[in-house]
């Protein structure tokens, strides 16, 4: 799931999640888990990690095994979803629960199925599936699904139709005798049995159309024919042969075994239908007698349905579902109904007349011929068709039947230019639209033709994906998780997919098709060969990934931000309460301050304000400790601890800081700015009268502490102006220095080593930007984001195989690998040899460092509960230290290894920005031999060049010719100047001495032979 800003939830998170468990256990199940209180406490032992999870991310896959000893429960939960609840418990609006047959994830109507059709959600159970596995044949259950065989007795035909109703195959069956075909049956051997009433008939068919055999039996009036498969793996067949009032059962190789109606004691009046139910009973759809029987082998019946109990008029149809419930169509009074197995009716839909019927329909009446297509059923009369949602209760669409055959088309179209209806759609993509015709044409061989019902669920939010879609014909709608409204449409022409096989990232949002829907898909390892003619398609593709990554991030649903802010506002009074200073603050008092305060974290040794400084903001600690030093003194005077205030005097008194504030160690607090402030003491004027007394108890602690240290003040004063001076004097030779450097030629002298994201295979390239070999190409490498070069070895983090490679420099053979059961990793970012031999991996997946050795076995990590979350890039400095780049945390930190503490860092905690010590993702930070540091400052498309001593010398930003953008990698040549990678253009740029941009090579995205 894709990490989010952390958060943190209260206890009653972990609650709150047991219940929505509980929730969707009971609806799929109809078993409550409060009544094992076993399976209560270990549902809260799970919930501790669920919470976690979304403490971090935006959704987590809630598994839950062996509920009740047999059940597999998998659901996913959102923070958003979560949040939403929390804030109705906490505020105390939560409602009471109570059971009901909702999907848990779209709320879609399940009647206590296991499974939502709507949005895929399932209740794993086995005896289920071999329920399923019992019941008997439906017409297409032997087809490719979406495929339909249809009999047509008006004309005498049988049809084989795809997704769009568009004609595969078309039987004409005159030819072999038949007149009135009303029912056809797809075999296991991939023949049709076809039942003609007319005729008394009953023949099994070719797909060629050739007559195979016919059951030699004296039919009557055949009108429908299934199978099943006995306990021994051999087929039976079901015929009703409604004229002699009877239903028989055949061997597959058409001996006559059974036989059910009034000469063996069963009272059948023209049976229209029969399913052989997974308990081994027969359920006929007994028409003339407006009833439906069940019955054991020998004939007995052991339930009915139909008057006086239940009112059936014209029963056309009856299922026994694998949930237990009787599903019943009545075409008499154009309804459907079902029963459970206490014989109570769950459901009634009336089906017919449809609303907005056509005129010419309307005195029609509910057609009796239906087939069933999975959890759909097919109506059909002479006149008319129609689809029907079962579990949804709803009408899917209605048509006159004109007996018009649109035959499969397979996107042959072509236009006035000769070219293919492939190559006409492509042109409709903008980017597409100039493009080469043989480029096109080589694209179209490349894509699989697909086809997808309305409703379909095409891509799902947050999952991994290694292809993309053009849409040929129909409509989508791009959803984002937490809501039903589309925050797009695409019509034919458009392309989706794209972020995903693009950026190696899941599923920015989900896809649904809005109508029947034929699709074009392009794979990965299709793609890669296109890209090696046709190098540009990768380049459009990769910007229009980012700008539609851009445009789905910043689209997040008001409801969404004010339940965050209710939980927040809840949240932060739990933690105001107990603090000492508002030990008797009114409920109205902290829902103000909640309401005003942001939350702040700050690595140790932060500095809060320096004496002397404007006072803005005013903080409450949460966690943690600082010191409290007066004028430029380093000795603290006081000790501030969770509970404590400060910061309060500058904006009581109006006046600079009259001392400063540093972190002792990893602080949390919550800041109050001045405007804000004012207008909460002006509600509040007891707060403000207490904050007037301490900031006056402050002020005259620290006149006298400020006459007893004013010696050492002035001393350290003087030390602080040495020290300045100093360093005045060694930022004036850097200026002087790079003021007079000398650009060194047009090019670097040297060979470089550059991975290519795209084509995914390593360049060497010379001072012009040629290429000079090529290597990797047999690896398999999956979005590979790094290597680091050395003389004799390539380093290669090949991200998307979760593995690290070494490569010899000349040959690209490979040396070595990290990344199996001894070192499992995730997602790796960098990896980078250490002076002892081992290597030090930014292992983001797994949010940690990892250190190995040469064999791949494991030494030593860096992770959680450490300031870790998306590690880009780690190194070893000369000092020992390891320095590493977080992008979710916006920081660049230096720990110590023997004791992992934190000994530096630059950025904000979770702040982007690029303002004073503010970063945005970086993604590369390098320490320089004279102890400077340079950062690759991504989301800012900046470099930064820090002194030894920490602070901010320059940025580099390129120049408008040549812009840095988004720089991902840089890298110190022994020249002094520096190379630095763009990935959003796939490019290198050198800048001399002096920071200034004078050489740019192109990345090639074309493989060798291109």
């Amino acid at each position: 799931m894709r990490p989010a800003p952390p958060i943190t939830l209260p206890p009653e998170a972990d609650e709150v999640l047991v219940e929505m468990v509980v929730r969707a256990f009971y609806q799929q199940s109809q078993k409550n888990l409060r009544q094992a209180p076993a399976e209560i406490q270990r549902l809260y032992q799970r919930a501790i990690d669920w919470r976690q999870t979304l403490e971090q991310r935006y959704a987590v896959a809630a598994l839950a095994e062996k509920l009740l000893g047999q059940y597999t429960l998998q659901l996913l939960i959102t923070r958003e979803a979560l949040l939403t609840e929390v804030d109705q418990r906490l505020e105390g609006r939560e409602l009471p629960w109570r059971p009901s047959h909702r999907c848990p994830i779209c709320q879609a109507s399940m009647q206590a199925a296991r499974h939502c059709g709507q949005c895929g959600f399932h209740l794993e159970d086995p005896q289920w599936q071999q329920r399923r596995e019992k019941l008997s044949a439906e017409s297409g259950s032997e087809l490719i699904p979406g495929q339909i065989l249809l009999a047509l007795p008006q004309v005498g035909q049988v049809l084989l139709l795809n997704a769009w109703h568009e004609v595969i195959s078309e039987y004409e069956l005159s030819p072999i005798g038949l007149k009135n075909p009303c029912h056809a049956l797809a075999l296991p051997n991939r023949n049709y049995l076809i039942c003609d009433a007319r005729a008394k008939r009953v023949i099994e068919l070719s797909p060629g159309g050739h007559l195979v055999r016919e059951l030699k039996y004296p039919f009557t009036q055949p009108v429908l024919a299934t199978f099943y498969a006995t306990d021994t793996d051999s087929h039976r067949l079901l015929v009703v042969d409604r004229g002699a009032h009877s239903v028989l059962e055949f061997s597959f190789e058409g001996e006559l075994n059974c036989r059910w109606g009034p000469k063996e004691g069963l009272d059948l009046k023209y049976p229209q239908d029969v399913q052989r139910s997974w308990n081994d009973t027969l359920l006929i759809t007994d028409t003339g007698q407006r009833r439906v029987i069940e019955i054991e082998r020998s004939g007995r019946i052991l339930a009915s349905w139909g008057p006086p109990g239940q009112p059936l008029q014209r029963p056309v149809l009856a299922r026994r579902e694998v949930n237990g419930d009787t599903l019943i169509v009545d075409a008499g009074r154009g309804q459907l109904t079902a029963f459970n197995e206490a014989r109570q009716l769950v459901r009634n839909f009336s089906y017919w007349p449809p609303p907005a019927l056509d005129g010419k329909l309307k005195d029609e009446p509910a057609p009796d011929r239906l087939l069933v297509l999975g959890r759909e059923l097919l109506a059909l009369s002479p006149n008319y068709w129609m689809q029907i949602a079962v579990h949804l209760e709803q009408i899917r669409w209605v048509k006159p039947w004109t007996g018009e055959r649109k035959r499969q088309r397979l996107l042959r179209i072509g236009d006035a230019s000769g070219e293919s209806g492939t190559v006409a759609l492509l042109r409709r993509v903008p980017f597409l639209k100039q493009a080469k015709r043989e480029v096109l044409e080589l694209l179209a061989e490349h894509l699989k033709p697909l086809g997808c019902e309305a409703g379909a669920m095409l891509l799902h939010q947050d999952e991994l994906g290694s292809d993309m879609f053009f849409l040929a014909e129909g409509e989508v709608e791009v959803l984002k998780q937490g809501s039903d409204k589309p925050v797009a449409t695409l019509g034919p022409g458009n392309l989706f997919g794209e972020v995903a096989l693009i950026l190696s990232e899941p599923r920015s949002a989900s896809v649904r098709a809005k109508v029947n829907c034929r699709l074009l898909q392009l794979e990965r390892k299709d793609f890669q060969q296109v890209v090696t003619s046709f190098p540009e398609f990768a380049e459009h593709l990769r910007r229009l990934a980012l700008e539609r990554k851009a445009l789905t991030h910043g689209q997040r649903s008001q409801q969404q931000q004010e339940v965050l802010r209710r939980v927040k506002t809840r949240m932060a009074i739990n933690k105001l309460r107990p603090l000492a200073f508002f030990t008797d603050a009114s409920e109205p008092l902290l829902e103000a301050l909640a309401d005003a305060m942001r939350p702040v974290a700050f690595m140790p040794n932060h500095i809060f304000f320096s004496s002397g400084e404007s006072g803005e903001t005013m903080f409450f600690i949460t966690r943690g400790q600082v010191f409290v030093s007066l004028a430029d003194s380093t000795q603290p005077v006081a000790t501030l601890q969770a509970g404590d205030v400060f910061g309060e005097m500058a904006l009581l008194l109006d006046q600079p800081r009259s001392a400063t504030v540093r972190g002792d160690s990893y602080c949390q607090c919550y800041a109050l700015d001045r405007g804000t402030f004012e207008h909460i003491a002006g509600q509040h004027p007891a707060f403000f009268e207490r904050l007037q007394k301490l900031a006056a108890q402050r002020k005259a602690l620290n006149q006298d502490i400020s006459s007893r240290l004013q010696a050492e003040a002035e001393a350290a004063q003087a030390a602080a102006a040495e020290l300045q001076a100093a360093y005045a004097e060694a930022a004036a030779e850097l200026d002087a220095a790079l003021a007079g450097a000398e650009v060194i030629g047009s090019a670097p002298l040297m060979v470089v080593h550059l991975l290519s994201p795209v084509s995914e295979q390593i360049l060497a390239l010379d001072g012009e930007g040629q290429i000079l070999r090529r290597m990797g190409q047999e690896l398999g490498l999956f979005h590979p984001y790094r290597l680091h070069a050395q003389a004799d070895t390539l380093w290669v983090t090949d991200t998307g195989n979760d593995r690290v490679l070494a490569l010899d420099t000349d040959s690209g053979r490979l040396l070595r690998e990290w990344g199996n059961h001894l070192l499992p990793l995730a997602q790796p970012r960098s990896a980078v040899p250490t002076p002892d031999g081992n290597l030090l991996i930014a292992d983001e997946g797994n949010q940690r460092l990892v250190l190995a050795g040469p064999q791949g076995n494991f030494f030593w990590e860096y992770t959680t509960p450490h300031e870790i979350m998306s590690p880009y890039y780690a190194e070893q400095t000369p000092t020992g230290t390891f320095l590493f780049c977080d992008t979710a945390l916006h920081m660049v930190i230096e720990i110590d290894p023997r004791n992992k503490e934190v000994i530096w860092s630059y950025g904000q905690l979770l702040i982007a920005g690029d303002g004073p010590d503010e970063l945005s993702e970086p993604s590369c930070v390098r320490r320089l031999p004279l102890g400077g540091t340079l950062i690759a400052d991504t989301g800012n498309d900046r470099l930064l060049l820090l002194s030894p001593q920490g602070k901010l010398m320059r940025a580099f930003v390129g120049s408008p010719e040549i812009p840095l953008i988004q720089p991902v990698q840089c890298e110190m040549l022994p020249s002094g100047e520096v190379l630095v990678w763009s990935g959003a253009r796939a490019e290198i740029v050198r800048l001399n001495l002096a920071g200034d941009p004078v050489w740019r090579a192109r990345m090639p995205a074309e493989r060798v032979g291109a």
